[in-house]
């Protein structure tokens, strides 16, 4: 490849590998960028939802995820009294994949494009708008392009430098996770609903937990200094994980990220666009991440295509990706946010459940909408007064 590729990404991960990938079957030269060595872990739920399992199979790539991963049906919510068990619509499944694993089998798929260049143990220093084309530095190295693909995640370096961080308001979260070897094979994912916290047990392999926590910022405390005994105390708190869980160590240790939520002004700017949680973050709790990530990089290739080939990188020109990304991810973010209110009210999250427990359909709808097959209006009032009557 030439050292001028049209596009870079910066980040080669899920968000920065998905769009290279379209960007190189759309017929342009791209070249990835990660200062990470992989494999490596990453904190993650690890579940990708129907609507994600459909964009690996438009990449070509859902053979070989599924043989790297554990189905399942859908998602099961437990708060102390009440549970409730939906079934994604359709005969839909979810797949739970290790993004360790995840992240290998997408560079891999990089690498052998002949349109993608993948470097890893590269430290992007900074990146800005030159002219009519972007500059991309390194500690080494300096690179030339027309559009820069930010997908660095959570805490995206890109972001800042291009002046689209803004202060995000709301809940201060975080997110620690560990896998562990049980013995049982999950056919759901399971969300218990703790007094401090959320759990979520992920299914990523025979016998194999993803377990993951969700928690405020002043819970985080009591997890400090020792990380995996307080990780460990918490998710034993739960009598069904303390069952499943018994006297296992975790097979990886636990690991703490955030504070979760990210806000931008806008997902792009003249000559470059955000994907994935560098594009922002609301929640974890909803689990749409990587699905998401994987809509808003196919959505983010059409966009950066029809721009090149027209030469038309203006702020203008590629907000349309932004307006995109938003319209595909409105309905989940709005019931994420909701979701996120009724749980800080724990008599409302017993009631919620109850409700979903007794009406099922109305269960599925809501899955329907988490997956991003279904509006968030065909919920509609009834469905919300169903759901608050308990």
């Amino acid at each position: 490849m030439s050292r001028s590729p049209a596009v870079i990404a910066v980040g080669g991960s899920l968000a920065g590998c998905a769009t290279a990938l379209h960007l190189a079957n759309l017929g342009h030269e791209v070249l990835v960028l990660d200062r990470a060595s992989f494999p490596r872990e990453k904190v993650c739920g690890e579940g990708l939802m129907p609507s994600g399992v459909e964009a690996l199979r438009a990449l070509g790539l859902l053979s070989e995820v599924r043989a790297i991963s554990h189905p399942f049906q859908g998602v099961a919510y437990h708060v102390p009294g009440a549970s409730a068990t939906g079934r994604f619509p359709g005969g839909r499944v979810g797949l739970g994949v290790r993004r360790r694993a995840l992240d290998v089998l997408m560079q891999r798929a990089c690498r052998a494009h002949p349109r993608v260049t993948l470097e890893t143990g590269v430290r992007v220093r900074s990146v800005s708008r030159e002219g009519s084309h972007m500059e991309v530095r390194s500690t080494t190295e300096r690179w030339s392009c027309r559009a820069v693909v930010g997908a660095d995640g959570l805490h995206s370096k890109v972001r800042h430098q291009l002046g689209l961080s803004v202060p995000a308001r709301g809940p201060v979260r975080y997110g620690a996770r560990a896998h562990f070897d049980v013995g049982e094979d999950l056919a759901f994912v399971e969300v218990h609903v703790l007094e401090e916290a959320e759990l979520y047990l992920t299914p990523v392999g025979e016998g194999r937990l993803n377990i993951a926590v969700l928690c405020h910022k002043d819970f985080t405390r009591t997890l400090e200094g020792d990380l995996t005994s307080g990780f460990m105390r918490l998710i034993r708190s739960s009598p069904r994980v303390r069952e499943l869980v018994g006297d296992a160590t975790p097979l990886t240790q636990p690991s703490l990220c955030g504070p979760l939520r990210q806000s931008v002004s806008s997902a792009a700017t003249a000559g470059a666009v955000l994907v994935g949680d560098a594009a922002g973050f609301v929640d974890a709790i909803t689990g749409e991440g990587m699905s998401l990530t994987l809509r808003s990089a196919e959505i983010a290739a059409e966009v950066l295509s029809e721009a090149l080939h027209r030469d038309a990188l203006g702020a203008r020109d590629l907000a349309v990706y932004s307006r995109r990304r938003h319209r595909a991810g409105r309905d989940m973010t709005w019931l994420t946010e909701g979701v996120l209110w009724g749980l800080r009210q724990r008599w409302l999250a017993r009631r919620v459940v109850r409700s979903l427990d007794a009406h099922p359909q109305l269960f599925s709808r809501i899955l329907a909408v988490n997956s991003g097959h279904a509006s968030l209006s065909s919920i509609g009032v009834g469905g919300v007064a169903t759901l608050l009557r308990g």
